[in-house]
C-alpha cells in the first residue's frame, strides 16, 4: 500500500503523485461531461447547428485532446465510461 502512495508520474515535466494525477484526470472527465451535456441540451432544443452548439462540440474535442495527451504522458488508463453522460 505504501508503494502505491509513493508512486509518481510526470506530466509536462512536473512530477506528481498518482493521486494528484488522478485528480487532474477527473477534472478533464468532468469538463468533457459538462460540455457534452450543454451540446445535448442545445440539440434537444432544436439548436443543434447553432454557434453555441458548435462551440460546445469544439470544447468537447478540446478536452478530449487534453485527456489523450495527459494519459499518454502519465501512462494512466483512460476510463471512457466516466466521460459519458
Amino acid at each position: 500500500m505504501d508503494d502505491y502512495a509513493n508512486e509518481t508520474v510526470t506530466y509536462q515535466g512536473k512530477e506528481m503523485t498518482v493521486y494528484e494525477a488522478l485528480q487532474i484526470q477527473r477534472k478533464y472527465e468532468r469538463q468533457i461531461r459538462n460540455w457534452k451535456r450543454r451540446y445535448e441540451a442545445l440539440n434537444a432544443a432544436g439548436q443543434g447547428y447553432s454557434v453555441e452548439a458548435v462551440n460546445a462540440l469544439n470544447k468537447v474535442a478540446e478536452y478530449q485532446a487534453k485527456m489523450r495527451d495527459f494519459v499518454k504522458q502519465t501512462s494512466l488508463d483512460r476510463q471512457r465510461i466516466r466521460e459519458q453522460i
